[in-house]
């Protein structure tokens, strides 16, 4: 499967040529989708061939597909082809898709990392939590191991996401499958211990932006405040005051990057020991922070690139030696 990805990688280069930053960003994320698992590709190859059929050409790409879970939902569904990565030529376009979806059909019915999933559960007895990116990838592996678990993904209703973190919490499920969008600021802590990522690292070349977050808990703070800054709940953007400990001060910046509670957030203010950060009305409804009352316990977590800045530091100083050749080199 993954030789026949890369059959179809050097057409569209060869074609397309190598400096086409939609092109690599395109091919990256359909690589993503070969190795969250067999099955994604498949599906995301499926939808081309099918845009590919003449009466279907024109108007392929217009909707994201509805699954068996839910309603769609761009923070965990399946993304759209890529025009980036069209060919010109389609019957070759049409061959290699043929071909490359053929094996990942096959992939995903013996899929070695979710054999590695099920012969981990089987040695574990007590409550584990697996994460994927994708929608199709969770279902996909709902199937695969055949035993019961709560599901959790964008396609849910406000009632059922609850519904399913409840038979988690309580224990009528010991096992919950969610992605990474739906299962954004859960905190389970007294109910889980055990996270399984099934989605690979980010390889060396690839895009990144955003924060690194890594999920190592660096200390807790304590709230002080959430509070709305208008009256109407629905549409109303929160501030979150919290103290941390002084140890974490000097990682905290202004519009720098925090961690509270499984949540990367951005700083507004910073004031000693005391961080405040604004909060839009859609990450206070699909968050834990809407739980939280002032005295509460956070789990905090500081920028690890501030960290690693502060190490570089130290060792550049640690290393500098003023000698006879600095001083005369610098016209002393």
């Amino acid at each position: 499967m993954h030789a026949l990805l890369a059959d179809f990688s050097r057409a569209v280069r060869a074609e397309r040529g190598d400096g086409n930053r939609d092109v690599w960003l395109a091919l990256a994320v359909l690589h993503k989708r070969a190795y969250s698992s067999a099955r994604a590709l498949e599906q995301t190859v499926a939808r081309r061939l099918a845009a590919l059929e003449p009466e279907q050409e024109t108007a392929a790409q217009l909707e994201l597909p509805l699954d068996d879970q839910g309603e769609a939902d761009a923070e965990d569904e399946a993304p759209r082809w890529w025009p980036a990565i069209d060919l010109h030529d389609r019957a070759l376009e049409r061959r290699l898709l043929t071909n490359l979806a053929a094996a990942a059909g096959a992939a995903a019915n013996r899929e070695t990392k979710f054999s590695a999933l099920s012969r981990l559960l089987d040695r574990l007895d007590e409550p584990v939590i697996v994460f994927t990116e994708y929608r199709d990838t969770l279902v996909h592996v709902a199937r695969s191991l055949e035993r019961p678990a709560a599901i959790l993904h964008g396609g849910l209703t406000r009632q059922e996401r609850a519904a399913a973190l409840q038979a988690f919490a309580a224990g009528g499920r010991a096992i919950l499958l969610a992605t990474d969008a739906a299962g954004e600021g859960l905190n389970l802590q007294r109910t889980c211990r055990i996270v399984v990522n099934l989605e690979l690292p980010t390889p060396a070349g690839s895009p990144l932006g955003g924060h690194v977050v890594q999920g190592h808990v660096d200390a807790t703070g304590t709230l002080i405040e959430l509070k709305p800054l208008t009256a109407d709940t629905m549409t109303t953007d929160y501030r979150l005051r919290f103290s941390v400990p002084d140890s974490l001060t000097r990682y905290v910046v202004e519009k720098g990057s925090i961690t509270v509670e499984g949540i990367s957030l951005t700083v507004a203010a910073v004031n000693r020991n005391e961080v405040e950060i604004a909060i839009i009305p859609h990450t206070f409804a699909e968050t834990n922070l809407r739980t939280l009352k002032p005295g509460d316990g956070l789990n905090i977590e500081v920028d690890v690139l501030g960290k690693y800045a502060e190490r570089q530091g130290h060792a550049e100083a640690e290393s500098f030696t003023i000698t006879e050749q600095y001083l005369i080199a610098n016209g002393y």
